[in-house]
């Protein structure tokens, strides 16, 4: 315990006693967050010992650092969305479409539906075209 939460108390001269001073819930939460120039370390850094510091969330205090770092996590997601939907709209606009390119063109499709009804054997369309029999069946389907 530092010195500052404690303090003496004298039974006699030769006896000292030092007994915890009972501190109300604020005075806790402002002295678990408060920290000297000594243990703020070189200018413009932190020291460890105040980056590592629980957060109390069973105060008023530790609730409301607790509830402003929520929000700022979430205003900080949101930022992120709205960023990403911005630069996959301007893409559009450039005429890009996303996601991954079909394997094969329309032209090929259509000849591999026709050799599927024309009774091809499948493994021998899969090896024309490379492509695997899940991916035939996709394009038989028409999904």
């Amino acid at each position: 315990m530092g010195m500052g939460l404690v303090r003496p108390i004298r039974r006699s001269v030769q006896q000292r006693r030092l007994i915890p001073n009972p501190l109300r819930s604020t005075q806790r939460a402002s002295y678990r967050w408060s920290f000297t120039p000594a243990q703020a370390g070189p200018p413009g850094r932190f020291s460890e010992g105040f980056l590592l510091r629980r957060l109390h969330t069973t105060t008023s205090g530790g609730k409301l650092i607790f509830h402003i770092f929520g929000a700022l996590a979430e205003f900080e997601r949101d930022i992120i969305r709205e960023r990403t939907n911005a630069g996959l709209a301007a893409a559009r606009a450039r005429g890009l479409v996303g996601g991954r390119r079909h394997l094969l063109t329309p032209k090929e499709i259509a000849l591999v539906k026709k050799l599927y009804e024309d009774n091809t054997p499948i493994a021998d369309i899969c090896k024309t075209f490379k492509i695997s029999r899940m991916t035939l069946w996709r394009y038989v389907k028409g999904k």
